[in-house]
């Protein structure tokens, strides 16, 4: 991702002209628009309650980027003080899971795809370190 406009670039209007606090990025063919709160404590008196068995199943309201390695962005994670909430999980179609929170309580899933003799291992390690969670069906 490139980041087009936002703290420290030149320019004071996002790609499309909109004169909003927030960062913008664009890679591929997908672009992200990043906003900051103006009223300190709105976003979080908006958020969703979700139950902990939501959170663990993923079965929530979240957003979703596929990564090539899920180890990388575990370790990433934990190094930034940023826990799971949900998964590990290894749905039928042999993609992998894991869900966390952003700063502003919003779910975003990260997940990857296995070839099948390792989504089995996944499977058997996730259900050994008894983190499993309900196995999700298998996408369409």
């Amino acid at each position: 991702m490139v980041l087009l406009h936002g703290p420290g670039n030149v320019g004071d209007t996002s790609p499309v002209g909109l004169h909003l606090p927030g960062v913008y990025y664009r890679g591929g063919g997908a672009e992200v628009h990043i906003f900051v709160e103006t009223t300190v404590g709105r976003t979080a008196s908006l958020r969703q309650g979700w139950s902990e068995e939501e959170l663990r199943s993923g079965y929530c309201s979240h957003f979703a980027f596929r990564v090539d390695d899920l180890d990388e962005y575990r370790k990433r994670l934990a190094e930034h003080g940023v826990p799971l909430v949900g998964g590990p999980r290894v749905r039928g179609d042999d993609v992998e899971q894991i869900y966390c929170a952003d700063p502003d309580g919003n779910i975003v899933e990260l997940l990857t795809q296995l070839d099948g003799h390792t989504a089995e291992r996944r499977r058997r390690e996730i259900i050994e370190s008894g983190q499993s969670v309900p196995i999700a069906p298998s996408c369409c």
